[in-house]
This record gives C-alpha cells, structure tokens and sequence, in this order.
C-alpha cells in the first residue's frame, strides 16, 4: 500500500500549479488576456489564481477516486493501477491546459523569469508524472515509486516559488 500512496503524491506534482486556485471565473481571466497593458502583480496574482480554481474543480473528482482507490482494500490490484494510471494521465491533461493558460497571462515587468521558472519546475514534474502513469499500465510499481521520487522535489520548489510569490491558493492543494 505504501507505493499506491505515492499515486497521490503524483496529483500534488500535476498539481503544483494544478493545486492553485482562488476567486475568479474563466471570464475575468479571458478578459486579462486579450487586455494589452501589463498587468500589476494584484491583478496578475487574481487572474492566475481564477485559472488554477477552474483547473482545481476539473482534478477534484480524480484525487477523490484515487483516493478511494488507495482506501480500498486491493489498491494494487491490477484493475486499480490501470485506473490510477488512467487518473494520472487525466489530471496531466487537466494540468497541460493550465500551464497553457497561465502563460497567455503576461506577468508584471521584472517577474517573467520567477514566473516562467516556476512553471517550467511544474511542467517538468508534470511530465514525470505521466511517465509515473505509464510505469504503472505496466504494473511497474518500483519504477513508479522512483518516478514520483523524481518529481516531488521539482514540485515542492514549483510549490515553494509560487508561495514566495505572494500566489494566495498556487501551489496549494486543496
């Protein structure tokens, strides 16, 4: 059971930024895009933060199912690890199209590498995270385990630069 737990731990690295979120609908930030002036650090912050909550819902209901899993009384069976794998590949989805969205955000004048750093360290935990998924379609468990090991630093600092940067709910998980 203590390497399924780790299948968890694949949603706060597709989550790092996948954990953000806060007030805001996907029409404020539609808004802010198509906006030419630079955005302040508030508003930037806002906007991200109304990107990560949209995101947040969609991934809601696969860390509760890979939580059920991990609950059950077979999580490794071979039909679990095959929907964790599947979970997984869901959420990187999920996570793909906020990365996507929080980069059409321009950031304030001076913070575009902090901000272009901090989800390059999540989109590369991401990626390990998929390759967790596939590691576990081929009952790889030990393979998986490592994976995750990889990734988790990748997704604390992510986590950790998000935090610094005054992000009210990025890099938090719900």
């Amino acid at each position: 059971m203590k390497r399924i737990a780790l299948a968890l731990c694949a949603f706060v690295v597709v989550g790092i930024v996948a954990g953000c979120g806060g007030g805001g609908s996907s029409s404020s930030s539609s808004s802010a895009r198509n906006s030419s002036s630079a955005l302040s650090k508030t508003e930037f912050i806002d906007q991200a933060d109304a990107v990560c909550t949209e995101s947040q819902a969609e991934t809601a209901p696969l860390r509760k199912e890979a939580e059920k899993i991990e609950g059950s009384s077979e999580p490794e069976s071979q039909e679990n690890l095959t929907r964790l794998a599947e979970i997984l590949q869901q959420a990187d989805v999920n996570a793909e199209k906020e990365y996507a969205e929080l980069r059409e955000l321009e950031p304030p004048a001076g913070d575009e590498k902090v901000i272009d750093s901090m989800l390059g360290k999540a989109e590369e935990a991401a990626a390990y995270s998929l390759r967790g998924a596939e590691a576990l379609e081929e009952d790889e468990l030990t393979e998986f385990s490592g994976i995750m090991g990889t990734a988790r630093p990748l997704n604390e600092r992510a986590k950790a630069m998000a935090e610094g940067y005054g992000f009210k709910v990025c890099g938090q998980v719900e």
